[in-house]
């Protein structure tokens, strides 16, 4: 894995003008939290997996995607092993890209910017659904997305197992009462890890420069695992 591979491309460059990159993604997000439908909410929440021992963590909810994709085709052990042998390195080299790329760069979280200079008081729409804490955002740098990282790198080694055109449904959540557990269904994994790693964005955690730099970056790391020689 060479530098290039575990550091982000540079994000937007900060600025607080109207006119300014920045600024415009800021007031997207702002946007959308605030004319966010019952539907937009109920899909970023379905893979938010932001609050220990609620639901899985954001990394481990590919393992449980895995999981399900298993169990439906049945497959053989040593495709199975192979199956999660690749999610493991790519989601572990996933998390050090992003993780390393988020305190070189230290971009504010959209919380943070939109309340200071666009709307104050503005909250996010991402709720603790046990504690009843409102408006949370993650304790740590915005850009990169881990989501992102994590449901690039974790769909794009699935697809390459599976095959991508693979429909299935994820049933993660089903029978959770504390909040909306209704399984969704996909015509292709990387359908699903996109829906992960954009859902970010309607929450109001995210910019959209973060998503898209995590999606390249999980990309990256499945690409890198998946051209191993896995087969003498």
């Amino acid at each position: 894995m060479s530098q290039s591979d575990i550091i982000a491309q540079p994000p937007i460059p900060y600025s607080e003008h109207s006119e300014s990159q920045f600024f415009q993604q800021a007031n997207e997000i702002r946007i959308m939290v605030n004319l966010a439908s019952y539907t937009t909410h109920w899909v970023a929440e379905f893979w938010s997996d932001d609050f220990f021992e609620v639901t899985f963590e954001p990394a481990g909810r590919q393992i449980a995607i895995a999981n399900i994709l298993v169990e439906q085709d049945d497959i053989s052990m040593d495709r199975a092993l192979e199956l999660y042998a690749k999610m493991g390195m790519a989601l572990c080299d996933a998390a050090i890209a992003v993780w390393n790329s988020k305190y070189i760069y230290n971009v504010r979280r959209p919380v943070e910017y939109i309340r200071d200079v666009m709307e104050p008081g503005w909250l996010t729409i991402l709720n603790n659904p046990q504690s009843g804490e409102k408006s949370v955002t993650p304790p740590f740098p915005a850009y990169p997305s881990g989501h992102s990282g994590f449901g690039s790198s974790g769909s794009a080694i699935m697809a390459d197992i599976f095959g991508n055109t693979h429909p299935y449904t994820d049933v993660c959540h089903q029978n959770r009462t504390e909040f909306n557990g209704t399984p969704r269904s996909y015509n292709t994994i990387l359908e699903a890890g996109l829906e992960n790693a954009y859902s970010r964005l309607p929450l109001g955690v995210h910019f959209r420069m973060d998503c898209d730099e995590g999606v390249r970056l999980g990309y990256l790391a499945a690409t890198r695992v998946n051209a191993l020689p896995w087969y003498k």
